[in-house]
């Protein structure tokens, strides 16, 4: 099999396994261990891609198989207390390892994030997914779960960990898909991976409490979070290198975003229009809160808008140069202190060659132009540049 073509196979096997498994008697040893095979070769399968693909950062693929085969540790564990003790306890030494286990993938994807070149704006959006994720994990997983009367107080802190973490982790995928330079197919199933786990694990939070899971209908979330997870691993995208960084001038907000980060900034007030939020103390807390911190960064994004805009007025959009605009501020000033120095440099016989060879070339020339003139002259106290930066000018 070809090397593009495992990462699907790998899906087809998984989608089947998960059929057999719920095929087999839910209560039956059989079923389990078709789960249990399939999260083993998930995190060997991770090990396996790191061999095929050969990335040039292997550390945070070995931290992924090492969160797999943590949490298939705990189903093993699991199944010790269901078929030797005969128990079914929660939470119980399992929990350890399934908690445990989103140590690695959180360490993973850290490095992921910081492989990623997101700039300032990127951070900023990421910053408001979050407040707005967590924000709404609050009010309708965490903060109920947490005050449930009916469960030990062990059992509210296990079940709420789960979706907290789960959190996290899409946390920081946010921040990595944030620049859309770093989305590729294999970050994509990740963040697939990630929300699986993240579903499975508030409707276990939440069923677990106050409708008594059977531990055995959200199961097909948890196999399919396996198989996500090691097909991210084993696609060929997995070993891309970071993509350079792009000018300013080509980044831009896409309306699919614009409206998640309006989405974001009206969710704490309108919050408060739900009766049991409202009357509430600490979830009024919580909301006012997150309010605030949303309108802050928000005034951080549009000072960033306005930063980007004027840079953007000033400089030239080959080249990135200062342009005329900019030279003349700056010699304004420097007339204003009391002594101005110019110095005029020129391209010879320019017009001719964009004539003859043609406009690209043309444009190629005046950027490695003006990589050299920036080398020499520096970028301070003002970057140098000229009226006509543009193979467009004659």
């Amino acid at each position: 099999m070809r090397k593009a073509g495992w990462w699907g196979g790998w899906i087809a096997v998984g989608l089947l396994a998960t059929v057999i498994h719920y095929l087999l008697p839910g209560d039956g040893l059989r079923s389990d261990l078709v789960y249990d095979a399939t999260g083993l070769a998930a995190g060997l399968l991770i090990l396996v891609a790191v061999r095929l693909h050969r990335p040039a950062r292997p550390a945070m693929w070995y931290l992924f198989a090492a969160g797999q085969i943590l949490s298939v540790t705990g189903d093993f564990t699991w199944e010790y207390y269901e078929y030797v003790r005969h128990e079914e306890p929660y939470p119980s030494f399992a929990d350890v390892f399934y908690v445990a286990s989103y140590l690695p993938l959180i360490a993973g994807l850290f490095l992921l994030v910081r492989r990623g070149r997101g700039n300032g704006g990127s951070l900023l959006d990421a910053a408001m997914v979050a407040t707005g994720l967590g924000l709404a994990m609050w009010v309708f997983v965490l903060h109920p779960v947490a005050a449930g009367e009916s469960a030990s107080t062990l059992e509210r802190v296990i079940s709420t960990a789960y979706p907290a973490l789960d959190a996290l982790l899409l946390t920081m995928l946010a921040g990595l898909f944030a620049d859309p330079a770093s989305r590729t197919p294999s970050t994509r199933l990740l963040g697939l991976a990630a929300m699986l786990l993240l579903v499975s694990d508030v409707a276990f939070s939440v069923a677990s409490l106050y409708w008594g899971y059977d531990g055995h209908l959200l199961d097909g979330g948890w196999m399919m979070a396996y198989v996500v997870w090691a097909a991210a691993a084993l696609h060929p995208s997995m070993s891309a290198a970071a993509a350079p960084e792009r000018p300013e001038s080509a980044n831009r907000v896409s309306p699919r975003r614009l409206a998640v980060l309006g989405g974001c900034s009206v969710l704490a007030p309108s919050l408060l229009f739900l009766p049991r939020i409202g009357a509430d103390r600490l979830d009024r807390a919580v909301v006012a809160a997150a309010a605030v911190l949303l309108f802050l960064l928000g005034l951080a994004r549009m000072a960033g808008f306005v930063s980007k805009i004027r840079r953007l007025a000033m400089q030239d959009d080959l080249t990135g140069l200062s342009n005329r605009r900019h030279f003349a501020e700056t010699l304004g000033a420097a007339l204003a202190a009391g002594r101005a120095e110019v110095v005029l440099l020129g391209l010879s016989n320019f017009k001719a060659l964009n004539d003859e060879v043609g406009q690209v070339i043309g444009d190629r020339l005046l950027v490695l132009f003006a990589g050299r003139l920036r080398a020499a002259v520096g970028e301070e106290p003002w970057s140098p540049g000229s009226a006509g930066t543009s193979s467009r000018c004659c």
